[in-house]
């Protein structure tokens, strides 16, 4: 993806400022309704994504299905069923994926016991809505933090330094809309303009925030995310979008190619 001046990042990096939910995508378990909707609730309100699911099938197809940042089970099931399920969840996603625990159980060995098992955080009832988002954010933090720096590794410096050269500001996304290499214009519109290094840095799902911008430009983000992911399922070879970005000094003209 290549943003450049027509008259060089995008409106959409313009309607970041606006976006309402761009701290990443939460899959909610709970098969108990009014302390799911209860912690779903709370994470919306901290300007979290959420999905919901009631059993250990549907988590299984719904981390799956809509490529979530982070799991939060609370199932009421044994214990050792639901380490099993932690370990089927990592073990089905490509990347690092952070899962934790919120349970009825409050005793340290029953927080460590669930660490072992390979639980990222634990939590328990009665849960403090803004720990619980503080401690999602941290670890989706992480997590692009981690999907950054393997995507980073898997690209030849040599095309690194190809990208910094150019004046252009570059990007380029994975299968699924995520970040995997930006050039130093990116990073330096970005960081000069004020937007926020979660929605623009290695790892960030550059097609979500895009769909979840709001405000000024909304209209366009959307029309950018529709573009690239038809390019990205084969269905166009070339996309391209024109569009006015005004700074309050001057104005200007972009090109998303």
């Amino acid at each position: 993806m290549l943003l450049k001046p027509v008259s060089s990042l995008a409106k959409e990096l313009e309607s970041i400022t606006n976006v309402a939910r761009a701290r990443g995508l939460v899959l909610v378990v709970d098969d108990a309704q009014v302390r799911r909707e209860a912690v779903a609730r709370a994470l919306r309100a901290q300007g979290f994504d959420v999905v919901e699911a009631v059993s250990a099938k549907a988590v299984l197809e719904a981390s799956t299905l809509h490529q979530v940042d982070a799991v939060l089970l609370g199932l009421a099931i044994p214990e050792l069923q639901s380490f099993v399920l932690c370990r089927r969840l990592k073990a089905g996603s490509a990347t690092f994926l952070p899962v934790l625990y919120l349970s009825s159980r409050t005793s340290r060995e029953a927080r460590a016991r669930a660490l072992d098992a390979g639980f990222d955080g634990y939590l328990t009832h009665p849960f403090d809505a803004n720990g619980l988002g503080a401690a999602i954010a941290a670890l989706i933090r992480l997590k692009r933090q981690e999907a950054g720096r393997v995507a980073s590794a898997a690209i030849d410096p040599l095309l690194h330094d190809a990208l910094d050269a150019l004046a252009d500001h570059v990007a380029l996304l994975g299968t699924c809309g995520e970040l995997v290499a930006v050039n130093r214009s990116w990073t330096d519109f970005a960081a000069s303009n004020g937007y926020d290094g979660a929605t623009t840095a290695l790892g960030a799902n550059y097609l979500r925030v895009c769909e979840k911008a709001v405000g000024v430009g909304c209209e366009e983000a959307s029309d950018a995310a529709t573009g690239i992911r038809r390019v990205l399922a084969n269905e166009l070879s070339f996309f391209e979008l024109d569009y006015p970005c005004h700074s309050p000094t001057e104005e200007r003209w972009f090109r998303m190619v």
